[in-house]
């Protein structure tokens, strides 16, 4: 499999893996009626590198390579893939994201993160964690978890910016019980959350007992 920076030339066959995933409206937050000069100008803009992939002549995938944010944000990166259909499951999604890793650490980004990454897209969020990368917030009401990883030296692992809040693995989920990968690692924010408060409490009513006396 070949992945190399895509052209204008290649924009038709682009359009035949963008127009499928645009119309189905459950993994990209796109309008499902976008039109064609509007995706182009989306997945080829010109803050962003395209590429493609291609295998015995016939592009089988594509992605953007750009920076999360401008300014303060810009060493991070943002990526987003899509897979011909005819071509799923057959490795081309990890190859693009194993090259994406490996463009943006040649761009000096210092770290790669999802901005929204829907939650029943199952396989894509599988995809990323056996690639390093963490669920580290969820939107409120929206289900949607953020996946960062860091991509340079241990020293440089990056805090993700979810909207509205910076968030180190300290994003509490929408509702329900924890991740099972917070509850496995210990590292529960609800439960250190609920533990803080509770020791909180404890400490105030044992001021107010006074010296000799129980909580």
């Amino acid at each position: 499999m070949l992945i190399r920076p895509a052209s204008g030339d290649d924009y038709a066959s682009i359009w035949s893996i963008l127009e499928p995933m645009i119309r189905a409206g459950d993994t990209y937050a796109l309008p499902r009626d976008m039109s064609e000069g509007d995706a182009r100008s989306y997945w080829m803009g010109s803050d962003r590198e395209t590429f493609i992939a291609v295998e015995k002549g016939h592009v089988v995938g594509t992605y953007y390579l750009r920076p999360n944010q401008a300014g303060g944000g810009d060493h991070v990166a943002n990526c987003g893939y899509v897979t011909n259909l005819a071509a799923e499951v057959r490795g081309v999604a990890r190859r693009m994201c194993e090259h994406s890793l490996e463009q943006a650490r040649a761009r000096g980004f210092r770290a790669m993160q999802f901005n929204f990454v829907v939650s029943t897209n199952e396989r894509a969020v599988r995809l990323w964690e056996s690639l390093g990368f963490e669920i580290v917030g969820r939107l409120p009401l929206a289900d949607v978890p953020i996946a960062v990883a860091g991509i340079g030296p241990a020293s440089h692992q990056e805090v993700s910016l979810s909207p509205g809040r910076r968030s180190s693995r300290t994003s509490l989920p929408a509702r329900g019980p924890c991740p099972w990968r917070f509850r496995a690692s210990g590292r529960c924010p609800a439960r250190r959350k609920k533990e803080h408060r509770r020791r909180s409490r404890l400490a105030v009513r044992s001021r107010r007992a006074g010296p000799g006396r129980g909580p």
